[in-house]
């Protein structure tokens, strides 16, 4: 891992270097401690070693394994044998070493600029860079943000001279994710996922990294002589769109073709849903793909106008049985920096951390509670949607509303598991998170003089 990045602009004739310096490593002492192991481990055969991680690329004897992104480039340019003054064309921020082996190679180096938001490289840049002289395009993705390649495949693909070279150093989380051609994915066969679990769950995996409508890839899977095409993620709908949806003139009943009585409907009836969505990311849930990955908000006037219509029915009883959604407490919280969303590559926005960038304000949901408890003919509003517990212990104003007025002697919640590592794996918060959210419900709870109790649900038998 480079501990800085080089900077390079123009100042004059001159080539300056302004060095990033990185903040941290994102390797552990337990890394460096198992690479020494496996360093004074005899026995290995390195031509072995390195034949076996090519062929984890790919198995067309086209990919050679190297110590690092700077000796297989340096191989690399001394194959390709560029004439000596060639141009290439580079990220304007990467590490310094890539600049010497350029030189080195004799080759003229044109720095770019980046939008310092997305580090993304200006097309415009690009394309005012080119001349007869360039011969090489090198794109480095930077502090793990993932450069979108189409607009510059776009122009290089006018200049057939030109090649293009990726330095995925910082990006790079696994061959599940390998580009391929930047836009098609092809999953494990049908064949193969049904015979193999480990094929399976690489699918499995594949398809969950796809998940973001913004910069998702299609995938293809393969059916014996037929394929299976998945398309990207529909983009979010906006609230507006969300308020037209469930603002149609609804019966609110089941179908008349039905006699007996209904227990889904009748656990539902009384329920309003707040939102679509979720952006936990738990790798053994379906919700993401079923309703994406951005939380979608309705208005609060379209859901205190169903919270009305619902306390005016004849047949209602005066508690709403459920405000909420996938989750009780994700409504109307999202990232604050849509360009960073428009690249973000993360399978979870709050696994293993909470990330900065997400707004966890608890605020219009406390609001949505009061009114709608407050509205005419309601006399108690449940919360019976999952609560985050990892969200939700963030903000003691909403367990101390939620415990004084929204449970109704059980509060649901999923720690799922209690196995420290399968929680990792499952990309759910820790038993301390569990525990101390137990805590703090416990202690609001009898605040409100109330005696009330947590409902954890775990799943015996994963994975």
């Amino acid at each position: 891992i480079p501990p800085a990045n080089l900077l390079l602009y123009r100042h004059g004739n001159a080539l300056t270097n302004v060095v990033y310096a990185r903040k941290q490593f994102d390797l552990s002492f337990r890394d460096l401690w198992a690479a020494l192991s496996f360093c004074l481990r005899p026995g290995w055969n390195r031509t072995r070693l390195a034949t076996e991680l090519g062929q984890l690329w790919s198995d067309q004897d086209d990919a050679a394994a190297a110590l690092s992104v700077r000796s297989a480039f340096d191989v690399w340019l001394t194959v390709l044998a560029l004439p000596r003054g060639s141009e290439v064309i580079a990220s304007g921020i990467n590490i310094p070493d890539m600049a010497r082996i350029l030189e080195h190679h004799g080759l003229k180096i044109v720095p770019v600029d980046l939008d310092l938001q997305t580090l993304e490289l200006h097309p415009d840049g690009l394309r005012e860079a080119i001349t007869p002289k360039t011969r090489l395009v090198l794109i480095a993705h930077l502090f793990g943000a993932r450069m979108n390649l189409d607009p510059i495949f776009e122009i290089t693909e006018q200049h057939p001279d030109i090649l293009v070279a990726e330095d995925c150093a910082q990006t790079f989380t696994g061959l599940d994710e390998y580009r391929g051609d930047g836009r098609t994915i092809e999953l494990p066969s049908f064949e193969e996922v049904t015979a193999n679990k480990i094929s399976f769950a690489k699918a499995t995996r594949r398809v969950h990294l796809e998940t973001n409508p913004h910069n998702a890839r299609r995938m293809v899977q393969r059916h014996g002589d037929r394929l299976a095409v998945i398309n990207p993620p529909t983009l979010p709908l906006s609230e507006a769109q969300l308020d037209e949806i469930y603002d149609l003139p609804y019966q609110r009943q089941p179908h008349p073709s039905y006699q007996e009585e209904i227990p889904a409907f009748t656990m539902i009836r009384d329920s309003i849903t707040i939102m679509r969505g979720c952006f936990g990311g738990c790798t053994f849930c379906s919700i993401t793909l079923h309703q994406g990955r951005t939380i979608q908000s309705r208005s609060e006037a379209s859901i205190m106008a169903e919270v009305q219509k619902t306390a005016q029915a004849r047949d209602f009883k005066g508690t709403i049985s459920d405000l909420g959604g996938p989750t009780a407490n994700m409504y109307r919280m999202h990232c604050t920096k849509p360009e960073v969303e428009q690249i973000c590559r993360r399978l979870s926005c709050v696994n293993p951390t909470i990330c900065k960038l997400l707004s966890t304000d608890h605020g219009p949901t406390r609001r949505l509670m009061s009114e709608a408890r407050n509205t005419e003919g309601v006399k108690r509003v449940h919360i019976a949607s999952g609560i985050r517990m990892d969200l939700a212990q963030n903000d003691d104003a909403y367990l101390e509303e939620l415990a004084a007025h929204h449970v109704g002697g059980h509060l649901k919640v999923a720690p799922e598991h209690a196995s420290p590592k399968v929680l990792k794996l499952m990309k759910k918060p820790a038993v301390a998170d569990f525990d101390g959210f137990a805590e703090r419900f416990a202690a609001a709870s009898k605040r409100a003089g109330k005696e009330q109790y947590l409902v954890p649900y775990f799943i015996s038998g994963h994975p």
